[in-house]
């Protein structure tokens, strides 16, 4: 299992079974250069992911997109650029960019994971650690 921290990370791993557990309150983007769509997860802590525990559905949670802009009003909760395989956080929903709140209370989200282009991602793919969705 990688976890993500505060750091540019660039993982790879060997094995058939990866997951990689990601923590958002950490600025940072992972890279991740083997994802497998058929055996490898990627794991929410929803503390880091706190949105999450508001979805009641997996198709609220994620989303295939083109673009970066496209991210950022997008209606699901995490967003991959098939393009690029830039993964976003997308917390606020289709509002523009990625964060809410006031200057005392705000939640940021974005670019949190850096995948292989063209990858065949989809929500089984997805999972958070409080297990409301996985």
């Amino acid at each position: 299992m990688l976890n993500g921290d505060s750091k540019f990370d660039f993982s790879s791993l060997s094995g058939s079974l990866d997951s990689f557990s990601v923590d958002f309150s950490a600025i940072g983007v992972d890279t991740i250069t083997d994802f497998n769509v058929a055996d490898d997860q990627i794991l929410l802590d929803p503390f880091s992911f706190p949105e999450i525990t508001k979805i009641t559905s997996p198709l609220g949670l994620f989303d295939i997109i083109v673009s970066n802009g496209a991210a950022q009003t997008s209606q699901a909760l995490i967003v991959y650029n098939r393009i690029n395989g830039n993964l976003f956080y997308n917390q606020n929903g289709n509002a523009p960019g990625f964060f809410t709140g006031t200057a005392s209370n705000t939640v940021f989200g974005g670019l949190f994971a850096k995948l292989t282009p063209g990858l065949n991602l989809t929500v089984n793919n997805i999972f958070d650690l409080s297990g409301i969705l996985g």
